[in-house]
């Protein structure tokens, strides 16, 4: 119950959470002033000291993977934002022995390149 902690809480879904109920959790931010997940990924442009920030939040279920990054390319193509933020669940790189992190590396790594992705 923190007041630092009483901002909207922007939600990336991951592989434990689609071993639940994933609709679920997006229902969950109708009824959550802090719980932000619209949609299984999805986008946000801010402002910031004068800068359009472009914030794209991914679902790292690789099955849906092909129709997302159509989806992202998409988004990054038409942007005039100052700053491209890409948020996915499964780290790019990692200290520790984690498979998901190379695959994660291998199939996003391209588009944040092409796209220029700051963070």
């Amino acid at each position: 119950n923190a007041s630092s902690l009483q901002h909207r809480w922007y939600i990336s879904l991951g592989n434990h959470d689609h071993r639940g109920n994933v609709d679920a959790q997006i229902e969950r931010s109708k009824v959550s002033h802090r719980w932000y997940l619209p949609a299984r990924w999805y986008s946000e442009v801010f402002c910031f000291n004068g800068q359009r920030i472009h914030m794209m939040v991914l679902d790292s279920d690789k099955k849906l993977w092909k129709v997302q990054m159509q989806w992202a390319v998409a988004q990054f193509e038409e942007t005039k934002s100052d700053w491209r933020i890409v948020v996915n669940h499964n780290p790019l790189y990692s200290a520790a022995q984690r498979p998901l992190t190379g695959n994660t590396r291998r199939l996003l790594e391209p588009f944040l390149a092409k796209y220029k992705v700051h963070l």
